[in-house]
């Protein structure tokens, strides 16, 4: 099977940036002084990575692999904590709630997925298959109550982040693969997300109903994720 390898930044946590790409590294935030790639974790995932490593503040940076895992390693030394199966490749980033207590990541298998953030062991997998790959990242409200992803099927999901099951399907308005990643307002009543088509979407957060297509159809296919303005 053929995927696009979609291969995004780094994030920064306790003043200190996590970096995919080719391997996971460390880099203070002070100097930027970019520290040499641990060997110990490219050879326990045997694969590239391709998402952005998501960290718990104090313990974990969490990331996926083409080989089908996410991976837990500790934040500190790098050493490897766990590591949880999904069907197929994690090209989606994972995202934990505000208590650090569950990772969400997509797979392309075309399922969502929750593990436990200290063993990895599974919490729930959603059991509504969307109906293509999810290279989308997750977005959780700020309750922590809904966790909304895309998926290549074109259509925009919202599951109970509890226990998977699904809240909605955004109606199939859209003409294309959803891999931007969706966003929230402060208020949590509207989730914006960008398509394939070129096409900036806001649907209701609670319902799935339409808001409204930005009139504006851009050049080109949407990737990256919206941003609000405070």
């Amino acid at each position: 099977m053929s995927h696009r390898l979609i291969f995004t930044n780094n994030t920064q946590l306790n003043n200190t940036n996590y970096i995919s790409g080719s391997g996971v590294g460390a880099v203070s935030a002070s100097n930027r002084r970019a520290l040499k790639r641990r060997s110990n974790v490219n050879a326990t995932t045997g694969e590239r990575c391709c998402d952005k490593a998501n960290a718990d503040k104090e313990l974990f940076v969490y990331v996926g692999s083409i080989d089908n895992n996410l991976y837990a390693f500790n934040a500190l030394t790098g050493a490897p904590v766990w590591r949880a199966v999904t069907g197929d490749d994690i090209q989606s980033s994972p995202v934990l709630n505000s208590a650090n207590t569950i990772v969400y990541v997509g797979s392309v298998d075309n399922k969502l997925y929750a593990f436990n953030a200290f063993t990895g062991i599974p919490a729930w997998v959603a059991p509504a298959v969307t109906g293509g790959f999810i290279l989308s990242s997750p977005v959780l409200n700020s309750s922590n109550t809904i966790v909304y992803v895309g998926s290549a099927d074109g259509n925009l999901y919202a599951f109970n982040a509890f226990t998977g099951a699904p809240e909605w399907v955004a109606p199939a308005v859209t003409g294309g693969d959803i891999q931007s990643s969706p966003v929230l307002n402060s208020a949590n009543t509207i989730v914006y997300v960008g398509n394939f088509d070129g096409n900036l979407y806001a649907f209701n957060a609670f319902t799935g109903i339409p808001a409204w297509v930005a009139p504006a159809v851009t050049g080109g296919n949407i990737l990256g994720s919206p941003v609000l303005s405070t």
